[in-house]
C-alpha cells in the first residue's frame, strides 16, 4: 500500500484535535488525529488521555 493511500486512510478514520491557546482561544495546531498528535509531539497516550480528560483541558508548553 503506497504512503499516500495510508496518509488518506489515516485522515479518514481519525478523529480531528484542536489545540487552542488557553487565554484568547486562539487556534495553535490541528492534528489530523489524536495518534498524529502522539507521534508529532512525542507525548504517550495515557498522559494525552489525562490532560484532555481534566477539567478544563490542559497541556502545559515547557521551554528547556
Amino acid at each position: 500500500m503506497s504512503m499516500e493511500i495510508r496518509e488518506r486512510f489515516r485522515k479518514q478514520r481519525g478523529t480531528p484535535v484542536y489545540v487552542y491557546k488557553a487565554d484568547d482561544f486562539t487556534l495553535l495546531y490541528v492534528f489530523d488525529s489524536k495518534q498524529h498528535m502522539y507521534d508529532s509531539i512525542r507525548i504517550h497516550h495515557n498522559t494525552l488521555n489525562d490532560c484532555l480528560g481534566a477539567s478544563p483541558p490542559v497541556l502545559v508548553e515547557t521551554h528547556p
